[in-house]
C-alpha cells in the first residue's frame, strides 16, 4: 500500500512540476504579452453596400419571396449589405438573398434587384451614374 501511495505522490509532484514549468515558460521574457484586437471586423466578406436596381423593391423580414414585407425601396437607393443568405432560383433567375439595412429598416432583398459593392463610396457613385444614364 505504501508503494501505491508513493507512486501517486510522485505522479502528483511530477504533474505539479510540469504545470509550474509550463506556466512560468509562457511568459517568455516577463514582458506583458497582451494583444490588442481591433473593435471592428478586419476580414471582408466581399460585400458591404448595394444599389437597388428596380423601383419599389420590397425588403422582407425573412429571405423568402413570401416573407412579410418590411418596406419598399426606390430605384438607386443605397443600402448597407449586412449578410449574404441562401441561394434561390426564382422567376427572375438564380441569386442569393442579401440582408440589407436602409435607414432604420432591416430586411432581406433578392440579389437580382441589387448591385453589390465593397464600399459606400463605390455604391454612391454607381447610383449617381445609373441615375444619369436613365435621363
Amino acid at each position: 500500500m505504501t508503494t501505491k501511495k508513493s507512486r501517486m505522490s510522485i505522479g502528483c509532484l511530477a504533474a505539479l512540476a510540469i504545470a509550474v514549468f509550463l506556466a512560468s515558460s509562457c511568459g517568455g521574457n516577463g514582458k506583458d504579452t497582451t494583444i490588442e484586437l481591433p473593435g471592428e471586423r478586419v476580414m471582408r466578406l466581399g460585400y458591404g453596400w448595394g444599389v437597388v436596381l428596380l423601383n419599389y423593391v420590397r425588403i422582407r423580414a425573412t429571405p423568402a419571396a413570401d416573407g412579410i414585407e418590411v418596406t419598399a425601396l426606390a430605384r438607386y437607393a443605397v443600402v448597407r449589405v449586412i449578410d449574404k443568405g441562401r441561394r434561390e432560383t426564382t422567376k427572375t433567375g438564380a441569386d442569393f438573398w442579401y440582408q440589407v439595412e436602409a435607414g432604420s429598416n432591416r430586411g432581406w432583398l433578392f440579389g437580382s434587384y441589387l448591385k453589390v459593392f465593397h464600399d459606400r463610396d463605390e455604391a454612391v457613385q454607381a447610383a449617381a451614374e445609373l441615375k444619369a444614364e436613365k435621363r
